[in-house]
């Protein structure tokens, strides 16, 4: 199994691509947490990048599809994976067909589109905390209590608060979504296994409708 999942920020790419993760056994690529990686670890690549990041900029192509490719051919992906947050333009989106193609799996990707009204967006991503350990999203609203038992995931009781939530960021970052990202939707939309859910639905719904929808395809 092999998914592209995209959509505005805060429609829960990461939490869904975590619950296809755990549901299909194969690994879930994203590489806003590989960039956030490099960038705690003082890298080359968390140096160059990190202050696009948070302000709620686009890495640059080059960055992000050798990353992204280097993980496709890993041995760990060779049952399937999972993109999230990748790919974000049309020239990444062009690249990475013909990346599937050299490898054979072109014809085997699904492409997962999120879609939430964007002015409930803000609100969604406002109050967002992340697991520290394996990147497990709450929000404040819902889960006061995780802080204090742990993650629901991992245990662990470290959380961290993202630059690149907060307000004037996610409003950058939508803007940036609709001039460059959007356009995806008309580039994938036609093929076979594109599929379009409501995200604006509890977790627990919209994975089962993902679920729905992707047995509904013949995956032979």
């Amino acid at each position: 199994m092999k998914f592209i999942l995209f959509g505005m920020p805060g429609v829960g790419k990461g939490t869904q691509s975590a619950l296809l993760s755990d549901h299909y056994e194969i690994p879930k690529l994203s590489t806003g947490e590989v960039l956030r990686h490099e960038m705690e670890n003082n890298s080359e690549i968390g140096a160059r990048v990190a202050q696009i990041m948070r302000t709620g900029g686009l890495v640059p192509d080059e960055v992000v599809e050798a990353i992204v490719e280097a993980r496709i051919r890993s041995e760990s992906c060779k049952k399937g994976f999972i993109l999230d947050g990748f790919p974000r333009t049309l020239n990444q989106a062009v690249y990475l067909d013909l990346l599937l193609k050299k490898i054979g799996c072109f014809e085997d990707i699904f492409i997962i589109y999120l879609v939430v009204d964007k002015e409930r967006l803000a609100s969604r991503i406002l109050g967002r905390f992340l697991c520290s350990a394996c990147g497990n999203i709450f929000h404040e609203s819902l889960n006061q209590l995780v802080k204090i038992n742990g993650c629901t995931r991992c245990g662990c009781k470290k959380f961290i608060y993202r630059d690149d939530d907060e307000k004037e960021n996610i409003k950058n970052r939508i803007k940036i979504y609709q001039e460059q990202t959007f356009p995806l939707i008309e580039f994938y939309r036609g093929r076979k296994r594109f599929l379009e859910v409501d995200a604006d639905a509890s977790i627990e719904v919209v994975f089962k409708n993902i679920t729905f929808l992707l047995d509904k395809v013949d995956i032979n």
